[in-house]
């Protein structure tokens, strides 16, 4: 089974040699989230305290400095932690490229006169699949696990009737935007195939223009050509299709559970056991726990496709070279 999310861990050496871009990377997403928590807290404050109370303008100018100042905080350290991340995506990418085409270099004739060379670059290519790992909106899904921690223990400070009711939706929520994932994998492995034999025919039939030109050859070429361009359509139409199923789903599920909360907090509100200002701030971590959860459960569907471009270029790495049991 290909796209294995074990795969990641072939690129600890690449990982090691710039750990501490990396670390510094994830210390200021953490910072980031910490920071980020309290805002929703403070929103709440200003509906029930200023707002419907009619405090007047200096608390109001009070909150919002206050709430600005995290903002303009976690703009810096956004700015930082996603610098950090786009300069080890170059770096792993591009030492990963001159680890691939040094392979390429070396592997046997025999192999290399049997294969197409446009089907061997896009392997190459997929090195930069590989990168995007590092970017901030993968990362972000790892992280917002500290995101959605942070929220609930807020949540439970505010009303652990509400938090109760959340806790109870979000495993469903879990499982249920795993298993929505369908076979959004099967498809995407499916369309690496065939884009990369795609490729490799197009690379073919541009290398050996004059020939096909001199032989008359066109027609069969574009026969071939076109046969293979099918193939990744429907394969690209059939991994959309997972996808829009999916994302249907998630945003069902997500409407549900919002709708169940703000039921039960329009009853407490309704008993004087909460408030208006306490159920926004509520709604706020609500948000923030469901998309944390939302991300870990489809990891797979953002991660696994990386996973599967990983194991790809490893199949040429792991190749025995033309030197292979020589002395």
């Amino acid at each position: 089974m290909m796209g294995k999310i074990s795969s990641l861990l072939k690129l600890t050496p690449f990982i090691k040699k710039h750990k501490l871009v990396f670390i510094a990377g994830i210390i200021g997403m953490l910072l980031g989230s910490v920071i980020a928590t309290p805002i929703p807290y403070i929103i709440g404050i200003i509906m029930d305290k200023v707002l419907i109370a009619k405090k007047g303008y200096n608390q109001l100018y009070y909150y919002i400095g206050i709430i600005a100042v995290f903002y303009v905080l976690r703009y810096f350290i956004s700015i930082f932690s996603n610098y950090m991340f786009v300069k080890i995506n170059n770096l792993v990418v591009n030492e990963l490229r001159c680890t691939v085409m040094d392979k390429v270099m070396e592997l046997p004739m025999s192999y290399l006169a049997n294969t197409e060379k446009g089907y061997v670059q896009s392997r190459i290519a997929e090195c930069s699949t590989v990168g995007s790992i590092f970017s901030p909106s993968y990362v972000g899904i790892v992280l917002s696990l500290t995101d959605a921690v942070l929220a609930l223990v807020t949540m439970f400070a505010i009303n652990y009737k509400l938090s109760i009711v959340i806790l109870i939706l979000t495993p469903l929520f879990f499982f249920s935007s795993k298993m929505s994932m369908g076979n959004f994998m099967k498809n995407t492995k499916e369309m690496l195939e065939y884009n990369a034999t795609l490729n490799g025919e197009c690379f073919e039939i541009i290398n050996g223009i004059e020939d096909i030109k001199i032989l008359n050859g066109k027609n069969n070429h574009l026969k071939k050509f076109n046969d293979k361009l099918s193939k990744l359509v429907k394969s690209s139409l059939k991994q959309s299709k997972s996808m829009i199923i999916f994302m249907g789903n998630i945003t069902f599920i997500n409407n549900f559970g919002s709708l169940l909360v703000l039921l039960i907090a329009g009853i407490l509100i309704l008993k004087g056991e909460f408030t208006v200002g306490l159920y926004t701030s509520f709604s706020l971590y609500i948000t923030k726990v469901f998309s944390s959860i939302q991300g870990i459960g489809t990891m797979g569907t953002m991660i696994k496709p990386v996973c599967l471009s990983i194991e790809r270029v490893y199949e040429l790495l792991d190749m025995d070279d033309e030197n292979s049991g020589k002395d």
